[in-house]
């Protein structure tokens, strides 16, 4: 008999903490269906969905699996690659690649290990790093696996020194990769960095973390700092802190918080340099329908609200000025009480215009 796909899913995001009282038998205001966090968009900024019915649009492609609480790069090469995840059938193993241009994906080899709430990053010759996650939804695991796109095939790395899930990394000019807090085996959220150095094949300990907590993200942005945005602490809050590294010294600092509190959301750096985040988990513990953008200097914008609201997702950047969020789960899918079905779909925000769409105009 298969498994129903809602119940597995419900277990595991109820496992790995979605929101105080969000679980398939509640029905409280802490439920995706009944809160959302909108952010009132700057006119600057301000945009109209494009619907993907209107004439001489074609629809963003789906993925060819349907994932949530997965990790995604942008590649050298223009295209995105998306990894592991919790699937309509439990976790999943395979890789996919988005190519931007003929708007379609292919299923690339399956890792060895199947996980989600893991944390990916790329290394300079486009390597990508699958870092840590969980199987089961509560115990954090160690493994490292590493994709090369070119081969199409996987290897296995050192393990990393303190298993945690939820987790962030990022990929400093240097070529080292940083794996930023998380959940580790205690239960706790951490402020432990490790950081693996591609030359040696190992994992050293590097600065702490300012603020201890999991579900956050992490992003290498144009001034060569390691940004750590959001995230939640021990009681599930919501946060809205960001600390940047400097990843030559290793101190870290404060940076102006977001606009809005989230955690389990998506973060790209745009062609603009910009960091843009979108859709998570809110302070009301409802799915977010609120983007934002950081301009290092100075501070965060408001950008148009998202037709979707979207948590467990993960975000992408291209070079033709589209931020793409994609997958996750959307509380608009949310049936009764049931946990939400992970989707398979995209939305892409458009630099030029400001605006989100489900398609692509000719």
């Amino acid at each position: 008999m298969k498994p129903n796909p809602s119940s597995l899913l419900a277990f595991s995001f109820a496992l790995l903490g979605c929101a105080t009282g969000c679980s398939s038998n509640s029905n409280n205001d802490a439920s995706p269906a009944n809160a959302s966090d909108s952010g009132a968009a700057n006119i600057a900024d301000a945009g109209l969905s494009i619907d993907a019915g209107d004439a001489g649009a074609t629809p963003l492609a789906d993925m060819t699996n349907a994932r949530s609480l997965f990790g995604a790069v942008t590649s050298s090469d223009g295209k995105i690659r998306v990894f592991g995840g919790l699937g309509d059938l439990g976790l999943e193993s395979t890789c996919e690649t988005y190519d931007p241009i003929a708007n379609a994906w292919t299923v690339g080899a399956p890792a060895t290990t199947k996980r989600y709430g893991h944390a990916v990053a790329q290394e300079a010759n486009g390597h990508v790093l699958v870092i840590g996650g969980t199987v089961d939804g509560s115990t954090p695991i160690a493994s490292v696996e590493m994709y090369s796109p070119e081969a199409d095939s996987w290897s296995s790395l050192a393990d990393l020194p303190t298993a945690r899930l939820g987790l962030a990394a990022a990929t400093s000019s240097d070529g080292r990769v940083f794996a930023i807090g998380g959940k580790g085996s205690d239960g706790a959220p951490t402020t432990v960095v490790e950081v693996f150095s591609p030359a040696t094949q190992t994992w050293t300990l590097g600065s702490p973390l300012p603020t201890a907590r999991l579900s956050l993200t992490a992003v290498t942005a144009s001034d060569g700092r390691i940004y750590a945005i959001g995230g939640r602490d021990a009681s599930n809050t919501p946060l809205a802190v960001v600390e940047s590294l400097d990843p030559a010294t290793g101190i870290w600092k404060s940076e102006t918080p977001m606009a809005n509190a989230r955690y389990w959301f998506g973060a790209a750096i745009g062609t603009d340099k910009r960091i843009y985040v979108t859709g998570g988990i809110g302070s009301t513990h409802g799915f977010l329908n609120s983007a934002e953008a950081f301009t290092i200097g100075a501070g965060w914008s408001d950008l148009a609200e998202i037709p979707d609201s979207r948590a467990w997702v993960t975000a992408a950047s291209t070079v033709d000025g589209r931020i793409f969020m994609i997958g996750g789960s959307s509380a608009d899918d949310e049936v009764g009480n049931a946990q939400p079905p992970p989707l398979a779909s995209m939305l892409a925000y458009d630099m030029a215009t400001t605006a989100w769409t489900s398609s692509i105009t000719h």
